[in-house]
């Protein structure tokens, strides 16, 4: 028994060092140079991405209409994970260097972030899996002048989750893990004190049944708790949303959906508002959004 405790342990520790490793690398390698680097990792992990390319075939297929197999089905898939590379490297880097990358947008979207913040009412924040949701965090704390809250899942190497904590401290983020029994206090809490609290919902929910509504023309679940923080606390709502338009540049879009003390009550409706919002900005960068997950049974 103590041995296989140690050797848990071990691997525990190796992995950590691993992906540190890695981080390392790709933390030092010359901004120049990230463009052919994103490049050759896309291609060196062609034999280790089939699964994720089956999913993008097969999701692309349903919704977007585009045969598998097709030419136009397999130019999606470079693109989706080419910028998945891309966005994902910038990101990072940027946490160590925030002047990397060139911002359009952050004067309107920080007039509307910080209008809906005197409301008094706290403010949630609705993103997805597309463009860079990182982003979106480390620009929300800039525009307020304070810590950005935001929900994560945990990742199922604990290695990786102290690592992507230690990467939002670098981008001003306090994450709230999924997985703490006083989430929902500990979310109303947040808003009560008339902070912003932000969450990346378009994956489904976990454990418990979410609210079913209309999602890229399928019915789709969602978790309830975006819905159930702006019902149970009166706070506004906005979409938020970084784009990437080149390499190092990005764009903020933002979106009021609701206002402060409205009166909404149902949290199918309320989540409609948010997941047509996320549509709407899929619909726009496709290929921006993180089509290998399976986000429906097909």
């Amino acid at each position: 028994m103590k041995k296989k405790r140690s050797s848990s342990r071990l691997s525990l520790v190796l992995q950590e060092y691993a992906l540190r490793l890695i981080l390392f690398c790709a933390r030092v390698i010359p901004k120049s140079a990230t463009g052919l680097f994103c490049s050759l990792i896309v291609l060196l992990a062609q034999p280790l991405s089939k699964k994720d390319r089956i999913k993008i075939a097969r999701n692309i297929d349903k919704i977007l209409g585009i045969p598998i197999g097709s030419k136009e089905s397999k130019t999606f898939q470079d693109q989706v994970l080419k910028h998945q590379a891309f966005s994902s490297l910038e990101s990072f880097k940027s946490s160590y260097n925030h002047e990397l990358i060139q911002i359009e947008g952050m004067e309107e979207f920080q007039k509307n972030l910080q209008d809906n913040l005197k409301k008094g009412r706290g403010l949630v924040m609705t993103t997805g899996h597309l463009g860079s949701w990182e982003l979106c965090a480390y620009y929300s704390a800039l525009a307020s002048g304070e810590r950005f809250n935001a929900l994560a899942k945990p990742s199922k190497l604990d290695a990786a989750t102290t690592l992507l904590d230690e990467y939002r401290v670098r981008m001003n983020t306090k994450t709230l893990w999924t997985n703490q029994k006083s989430l929902m206090k500990t979310m109303a809490k947040t808003l009560e004190s008339g902070e912003a609290l932000g969450f990346v919902m378009d994956q489904r929910p976990d454990g418990r049944k979410g609210p079913i509504v209309d999602f890229m023309g399928r019915p789709t679940q969602f978790p309830v708790g975006p819905a159930w923080a702006t019902i149970r606390t009166g706070s506004p709502v906005m979409g938020i949303f970084c784009m990437r338009t080149g390499p190092w540049k990005y764009k903020l879009i933002s979106s009021n959906l609701l206002p402060a003390d409205h009166e909404e009550t149902d949290t199918e409706k309320v989540t409609q508002i948010m997941a047509s919002e996320i549509e709407r900005i899929i619909r726009l960068y496709p290929e921006q959004w993180v089509w290998n997950y399976s986000r429906w049974q097909f």
